[in-house]
């Protein structure tokens, strides 16, 4: 049986980066590309050890998937650690199964197959994507601020039924007047922000009618406005 390496390696790095890609939907989550491919290239690294030592190779398929991890994505809370740990081995177990099940062999069938659930990914990312972000104006303190709006189902924060929309710290202005300081549960424990009321506030050109809180914090991605799930309740 002829091995072609290349093909072998190609076939490494894209199911990886279509693994990462997935668990960064699951989370609706908006991938860091950067991240995604160092990882893929350190899989098809851990793929050559094979060539060195069968137990070293042995021993880097078990582990391989954390160390995978730790390059795809920013480390945060040890519980989100450990469950994207678990989805890319469960990603990688089930993906063997299908291959069993169909008895999909040779390099030119899993080329199709992984051809055929990029774009599925594609077209269902783009979907997603498309759903949740939305044109922003809103108006504090005689400042009118126009930005594009991510929202997250899991941000519920919220004081007096007043939904809290965090905005990126580079919008702040040290003349916005505090309207009240509300205490929250983070990741890191309990914290207290400063928020303020906004004169008005629009999504995609309309007014909501409901009084919402504007918090301000530092973001480490590319989204400056993430918005309230209670927005859309």
């Amino acid at each position: 049986m002829i091995i072609y390496l290349d093909i072998i390696i190609f076939l490494n790095f894209i199911i990886n980066y279509c693994f990462m890609q997935l668990i960064y939907m699951l989370f609706h989550e908006k991938e860091n590309i950067i991240r995604i491919i160092l990882s893929s290239i350190i899989s098809v690294i851990l793929l050559l050890s094979f060539l060195l030592n069968y137990y070293i190779f042995n021993f880097i398929k078990i582990i391989g998937g954390i160390i995978l991890i730790l390059f795809a994505f920013k480390y945060t809370t040890k519980r989100r650690f450990i469950i994207n740990v678990c989805l890319f081995y469960l990603l990688q177990f089930s993906f063997i199964g299908i291959l069993s099940i169909f008895n999909i062999s040779g390099c030119f069938c899993l080329l199709i197959l992984l051809v055929v659930c990029l774009i599925v990914m594609i077209i269902f990312k783009r979907k997603q994507f498309s759903n949740q972000y939305y044109n922003i104006k809103l108006k504090i303190k005689n400042k009118q601020i126009n930005i594009t709006g991510f929202l997250d189902t899991g941000n519920v924060a919220s004081y007096c039924n007043k939904p809290i929309i965090f905005l990126d710290k580079k919008y702040y202005n040290k003349d916005f007047n505090v309207y009240t300081i509300v205490n929250i549960k983070t990741i890191n424990g309990i914290e207290y922000i400063n928020c303020y009321k906004p004169e008005y506030f629009y999504i995609n050109d309309n007014k909501i009618s409901k009084d919402v809180l504007i918090a301000f914090t530092k973001f480490d991605n590319d989204i400056n406005c993430l918005l309230n799930g209670l927005l859309f309740n």
